[in-house]
């Protein structure tokens, strides 16, 4: 695809350097930066460069370490607080002065905790059926228990099993990507989810958190509905993205990228100071 730069970058974290691959689409009217899910990689947004009404939009999405072409430390253990100093450092590496965050499924988490440290930084925030609740943490926390040996010899290969046996395009492809994935990284990203939700303050941050944002959520996800009632009950906006379920940009990206393109240009266009 023109203007886009595929490349990678350093990082130090716990003493361990770590090369991070990204891609980044130039643009002069505000910034997006991607953050995906756990297991998944920054080609879950590749689709947005193509997007007509993002096309004056910089573009910046980054692999976590052990998933896509990010490598993973052999002897460390990372989480999500991690991630928030990837976001960090990208945004410093890369000028990055207002930017609109997008985080999916735990890089929702990732992207809540980065808006709460450092807001002024954050023009919007958009919430891809991050977890919020506890219950959005019990495969993690199963993960947890079982440990990972456990993890690695039965859990993880019966996960991809039944998620390329599934009839959604999204978990099919999910399980695709599974194939080159650290399991350690997996395991490790699991513990740190668990311990993270475990009590319940992440939906409270959410809602507190003043910043423009939306929650977006596949129709077709019903695991959502008690969280979608507190949610517009304290009149936060949230959308379905309908012939969707948990990985919406995939299922239905015409869909999704019409709702991000109308967020967008609302927050760009009445900047907060």
């Amino acid at each position: 695809m023109k203007n886009i730069n595929l490349s990678k970058f350093p990082i130090k974290l716990k003493n361990s350097k770590i090369k991070i691959r990204y891609f980044y689409r130039p643009g002069k009217r505000g910034t997006i930066i991607f953050i995906h899910g756990l297991g998944c990689s920054k080609e879950d947004f590749i689709d947005a460069v193509k997007v007509k009404g993002l096309k004056d939009y910089e573009i910046f999405a980054f692999d976590w370490p052990g998933v896509g072409n990010s490598l993973y430390p052999s002897r460390k253990s990372l989480g999500i607080n991690d991630l928030v100093k990837i976001i960090e450092h990208t945004a410093k590496k890369f000028s990055f002065k207002k930017f609109i965050l997008v985080g999916h499924s735990i890089g929702g988490i990732a992207t809540l905790l980065y808006a709460e440290k450092y807001p002024k930084k954050v023009a919007g925030f958009v919430n891809v059926e991050g977890s919020l609740v506890s219950q959005n943490a019990r495969w993690s926390r199963k993960i947890k228990k079982a440990g990972l040996d456990i993890f690695r010899n039965r859990l993880f290969p019966d996960m991809v099993e039944d998620l390329k046996k599934s009839k959604n395009r999204g978990f099919k492809r999910y399980g695709r990507q599974l194939d080159g994935v650290s399991i350690k990284s997996y395991f490790d990203f699991s513990v740190s989810h668990a311990k993270i939700c475990k009590n319940g303050h992440l939906l409270k941050n959410f809602l507190k958190i003043n910043l423009p944002k939306i929650f977006i959520y596949g129709a077709e996800n019903k695991n959502w509905l008690s969280v979608i009632e507190k949610l517009k009950k304290s009149r936060c906006l949230v959308k379905a993205i309908p012939q969707s379920h948990h990985f919406p940009f995939i299922d239905n990206p015409p869909g999704f990228y019409k709702v991000l393109v109308k967020f967008t240009d609302n927050v760009f266009a009445n900047p907060k100071s």
